[in-house]
């Protein structure tokens, strides 16, 4: 009787082992919040060279937006600062080149990879903030020194409940988060006056290419 019990816990535990393992490791998986909106300041994705070309219906440039559901289950590099940059020579500059460089990899375009920045300068929910026209004007201005095409910017309130669902703090001044299929991929966290070094630019790249298996972004050797 005994052994016969025996078994019957090994074939039990054979059939059920896997569904809970799979609980577990669904437990520890990172989900990115959903819901998020900002104020889309510059979106050049869908400018035309024609003066009088009709806006392009999916250009929200000028409104409450969500970036994370119009990006959907695609990968997606999403970065959120907390200084407005006044000069070319901010650490976030690189970061955003290096976005916009990624962008201009033809596969990884056609596996809809998304970024974006979201700029957490205003105190108050946009509607509410008394000084919201100065920080659109002085994110239009940053937008002329990143000078990159494939990388929107938006505007939101910096220490709201749904900022601090993405773990970013009040002391991380730019934070940079790599998801897929709303999975977090990997995150890096940046104090005020710092930013990645060539090797975590390196490092985002890399996180891209663990998305999109099969891409690399580095150059072939010359023969």
């Amino acid at each position: 009787m005994d052994r016969r019990r025996l078994w019957c816990g090994i074939l039990l535990f054979g059939m059920f082992a896997p569904t809970v393992l799979l609980l577990a490791a669904e437990d520890s998986v990172e989900w990115i919040p959903q819901g998020f909106t900002s104020y889309l300041v510059v979106d050049r994705r869908y400018a035309s060279s024609e003066p009088m070309a009709k806006k392009d219906d999916r250009d929200r440039t000028g409104k409450l937006h969500n970036l994370i559901n119009e990006n959907g289950l695609y990968p997606v590099v999403m970065v959120f600062s907390r200084t407005v940059p006044t000069e070319a020579t901010h650490p976030l500059v690189p970061l955003i080149k290096k976005l916009q460089e990624l962008q201009d990899v033809p596969r990884y375009r056609a596996a809809r990879l998304g970024t974006f920045v979201i700029f957490l300068t205003l105190e108050k929910p946009f509607q509410d903030d008394p000084l919201r026209d100065i920080r659109i004007t002085e994110v239009k201005k940053f937008s002329e020194t990143a000078n990159v095409v494939m990388v929107p910017f938006g505007l939101a309130e910096s220490d709201s409940e749904a900022v601090k669902a993405f773990k970013t703090a009040p002391e991380d001044d730019i934070t940079v988060i790599a998801y897929n299929r709303l999975k977090v991929v990997q995150r890096w966290k940046f104090a005020k006056d710092s930013g990645p070094s060539a090797t975590e630019l390196d490092e985002i790249a890399a996180a891209v290419n663990k998305m999109i298996p099969g891409v690399s972004t580095k150059p072939k050797a010359k023969r």
